[in-house]
């Protein structure tokens, strides 16, 4: 335990470093710090994990980063929806748009799973790319690789940078292969789902 007079000093510095954020509890201000949670997924989580929704992941080449999620808890606490918060995971709202999003360290891979009205769902998946992308800024070297499930084939995703480069080559279309056959898809119209206008 540290000395009473220091725990502000060290509150303020948790805080900095975003290792913790204010919640209240009764009638008293406490701080949480999400790498204490449990680790455990709450069942209410779990049923937003499904194919029919807006599907975007991080991919890590090396390693997933030790306390990327809970740093990205800290900086979107404000929108944690129902207390929906663990260790490796949270729920985020944005009107009535909800997304999950949820780490996998053996896969090393962040997955967004994002529900609701289309055009606040988009605007949710800007907000926690956003904020990722600060993070990921914050370790040298570290480009994960961008992925979007295809909405109408939620078992096929493509890399991100593909349907850029695509868009850029003025293509309207592109092929993309999966388990043995071969679909063509509109790069413009699919990013149309992921991206806000503008």
């Amino acid at each position: 335990e540290y000395p009473p007079d220091t725990h502000e000093f060290l509150r303020e510095m948790m805080c900095k470093f975003e290792l913790c954020f204010p919640i209240r509890v009764k009638r008293s201000l406490q701080y949480l710090i999400p790498e204490l949670l449990a680790e455990q997924e709450p069942d209410e989580a779990s049923s937003l994990d499904v194919n029919k929704s807006l599907t975007f992941s991080y991919h890590y080449q090396r390693l997933l980063p030790h306390g990327l999620v809970p740093r990205l808890i800290v900086r979107l606490y404000p929108l944690i929806a129902d207390k929906l918060r663990w260790r490796t995971g949270v729920v985020l709202e944005w009107f009535n748009a909800r997304a999950l999003v949820k780490s996998d360290s053996d896969d090393r891979t962040v997955r967004i799973r994002v529900h609701g009205d289309p055009k606040r769902s988009r605007e949710l998946l800007a907000i926690i790319r956003s904020e990722f992308d600060i993070l990921h800024r914050q370790f040298h070297g570290l480009l994960p690789v961008e992925r979007i499930q295809l909405p109408h084939y939620p078992e096929v995703s493509v890399d991100y940078s593909h349907l850029e480069a695509a868009i850029r080559a003025g293509l309207k279309v592109m092929p993309v292969f999966t388990e043995g056959n071969l679909i063509q898809v509109s790069p413009e119209e699919i990013l149309k789902c992921f991206e806000v206008p503008g």
